[in-house]
């Protein structure tokens, strides 16, 4: 799994180098027609780095915008669950974790779920090993 996720590192890497260098052809290809400087220039004087720079800055909130679209969207309420095979061959729900957003959802004592110690109502909001 951790080789799995190295290689995604390496590949976002590598996807967000083509877009940046998509970005930029695209500028200079788009600010430079008709004959006028680029924004993107080889000459500092002639070029306008602060609107490549602000096209770059809003970019970044449009990507910030999308991110709490999602966030907001996909917001997961359930607490994450598994199956584990009970004494009696039995499915029984595990829970993994119950953390929402710094809330403890528990407040139940001395709960054992799936090799965790005891816990008290201050363990379940600092580990999360309790079940309701």
């Amino acid at each position: 799994m951790g080789s799995f996720v190295l290689a995604l590192l390496f590949f976002g890497g590598g996807v967000a180098s083509i877009m940046g260098t998509v970005i930029l052809k695209f500028v200079n290809v788009v600010t430079g027609r008709g004959g006028v400087a680029p924004w993107i220039s080889d000459d500092l004087n002639l070029g306008r780095y602060d609107c490549y720079y602000l096209l770059l800055a809003v970019l970044g909130a449009l990507d910030l915008v999308y991110f709490l679209v999602c966030a907001y969207v996909f917001n997961e309420t359930t607490q994450n669950v598994t199956l584990e095979a009970g004494a009696d061959g039995e499915a029984e729900e595990t829970l993994q974790f119950g953390v929402e957003l710094g809330k403890c959802l528990f407040q139940q004592e001395n709960v054992v779920v799936s090799g965790c110690n005891k816990c008290t109502p201050t363990m379940c909001c600092l580990f999360t090993c309790c079940d309701q």
